[in-house]
């Protein structure tokens, strides 16, 4: 009797309130592979994963973590099942005058060769159990790594991209129709089109854009570009605080091409209204990816400094426990003025079990042209005018308000890193969201539940009073 009168206490007093800690639907997985070398399909996948909402790639020249190649470039593309981009830019090594080109197309992962102004390598994508099918219609020459990225989990994931015309007044607005209010996007720029026409100079930009519930809302964005043809090369860079596209010009310590986003919107359609605040002719496209996360996910972003001193350093703004990192790494050291030393990038991940860096620079002033890439198994890597390692770190740990990484090369001088968080999803259950057990119900009274177990356990203390007295009395008897 005892045991079963503990066991209706524990049932409708606190197990509702274990009930709350699940695990979270929401997940991320990050597979490296070298491309293969031939015509045909080439899987990536993760057991156990399930089919994922969206695919994000990401590839340059490196055939091995940690070491360089010669020409700098950056591959990027991305699939949700039924929509696609990808986009590129490469400036060539070891040349004079240089050799810089960007190109964008309707594919999934587009890489172009590391010589001459064609296409290398171009795969298409479907997804499959536990990931995502590579199916290479014309496959590279040599075996680059290739990371891809895979989601599940969020409420809606879109991929597109948006034609901005570039013949307007600054000022000009145009919208990016989504169909449902993004909580943040990825956004790619490297072309004018996304008609598979290789165009001169190494140029591109990639942003966050957060709905933080402001107008403006975040954006934090990195740009970069190389000039074509020149003698000696033309190299720049920039950090922006506040825009979705900022391209510097290739020569000049200006700005070529700038975006901000200004709202989200619902009218005249559901998704973003973007100002072009440049005059600059001819159209701009930037493919995107657009998140509406789970409730119980939390979202962080900001400009990093990265320390000048190697070690450990404790990341605890976010305020929370993330789930998965993502970074853009810059060899910047202000925000908001163009960078005429070198021009090099990079991008981040990290999850509890995997992390990858990949980055891509070109000297300015370097005759022969002095470009390369590289890519890591750390979160961070950055690369310095020589093509050294300039700054990079690892994730030591996930904390309860943010993370540890270990920066084990550093720089004299801090640089600008745009960083975005994501924390677990958190579930509540329906019964109890906001209250402690079954006990009380969110209004504060009684929950129903519970007065059936008050009821209960006041029945079965009555039984157990009444045979307590029946057996002291037959004991008295004795």
């Amino acid at each position: 009797m005892y045991r079963a009168i503990w066991i209706l206490i524990v049932f409708f007093f606190f197990v509702p309130s274990i009930a709350e800690a699940q695990t979270s639907e929401v997940d991320y997985v990050i597979i490296q592979q070298a491309a293969r070398t031939s015509i045909g399909t080439q899987d990536f996948t993760e057991l156990g994963f399930g089919t994922p909402q969206v695919a994000i790639a990401f590839a340059n020249f490196a055939e091995t973590n940690g070491v360089n190649a010669v020409t700098g470039m950056i591959a990027v593309g991305a699939y949700d099942g039924t929509n696609r981009w990808a986009s590129n830019i490469k400036g060539e090594d070891n040349v004079t005058p240089t050799d810089g080109s960007k190109h964008s197309k309707d594919s999934f992962l587009a890489i172009q060769d590391d010589t001459t102004q064609t296409v290398d390598g171009d795969a298409t994508a479907s997804f499959i159990t536990d990931g995502v099918r590579l199916d290479w219609v014309n496959a590279p020459d040599e075996a680059y790594l290739v990371n891809i990225l895979l989601i599940r989990g969020m409420d809606q994931v879109l991929v597109g991209h948006t034609d901005i015309d570039g013949d307007v007044v600054p000022g000009t607005l145009s919208n990016i129709d989504i169909g449902f209010t993004p909580d943040f996007m990825f956004i790619v720029h490297a072309s004018g089109n996304f008609n598979d026409n290789i165009t001169t100079d190494f140029q591109g930009s990639m942003s966050f854009l957060v709905n933080d519930g402001n107008a403006p809302p975040l954006q934090h964005a990195i740009g970069y570009a190389s000039l074509d043809n020149a003698n000696p090369s033309e190299s720049r860079g920039i950090v922006s605080s506040d825009r979705i596209l900022n391209l510097p010009w290739e020569d000049q310590n200006n700005i070529l091409r700038e975006m901000e986003a200004n709202s989200f919107i619902s009218a005249p359609v559901i998704g973003v209204e973007v100002e072009r605040l440049d005059s600059l002719a001819g159209t701009s496209v930037i493919g995107w990816v657009a998140f509406d996360v789970p409730d119980g996910v939390s979202i962080w972003m900001d400009v990093l400094d990265t320390p000048i001193v190697t070690g450990n350093q404790s990341i605890v703004a976010p305020g929370f426990p993330p789930q998965f990192i993502w970074s853009m790494s810059h060899a910047e050291e202000n925000i908001g003025s163009v960078q005429s030393a070198y021009m090099a990038a990079g991008v981040g991940m990290a999850t509890a079990d995997e992390e990858f860096s990949i980055t891509w620079r070109e000297q300015n002033g370097a005759n022969p042209s002095n470009a390369t890439s590289r890519q890591n198994s750390t979160m961070i890597t950055q690369l310095v005018n020589s093509g050294a390692t300039g700054y990079e770190a690892s994730l030591i740990s996930l904390d309860s308000t943010g993370w540890t990484w270990n920066f084990n090369t550093v720089l004299g001088s801090p640089r600008k890193m745009i960083v975005l968080a994501l924390s677990e999803e958190v579930i509540t259950s329906s019964a109890t969201i906001g209250c402690g057990s079954l006990f009380y119900a969110c209004t504060g009274y009684l929950h129903p539940i519970a007065l059936i177990g008050i009821a209960l356990l006041l029945g079965l203390l009555l039984v157990w009073s009444y045979q307590r007295k029946k057996t002291i009395s037959s004991l008295k008897k004795l």
